[in-house]
């Protein structure tokens, strides 16, 4: 699970069974993550597509107008 989406969506709890070592085991594994997350980005398994500015900011105002009162 991403902790920062945690946080940046204001969960308040976030419930798990494994972690560490014994998530790794069944390929849970930051290290992977962190692997994949150096190469340049057109080598990545995940494809990552930048939005316009412009559409990127509408999206963070419309998350600021719900959050702005949590």
């Amino acid at each position: 699970m991403c902790m920062a989406a945690v946080y940046w969506t204001k969960v308040r709890t976030a419930y798990y069974s494994i972690a560490g070592e014994e998530g790794a085991r069944f390929g849970f594994s930051d290290v992977f993550i962190q692997d994949d997350l150096a190469k340049p980005a057109q080598s990545r398994l995940v494809k990552s597509v930048r939005l316009e500015d412009g559409e990127a900011l509408k999206a963070l105002k419309a998350w600021e107008a719900r959050y702005a009162s949590a």
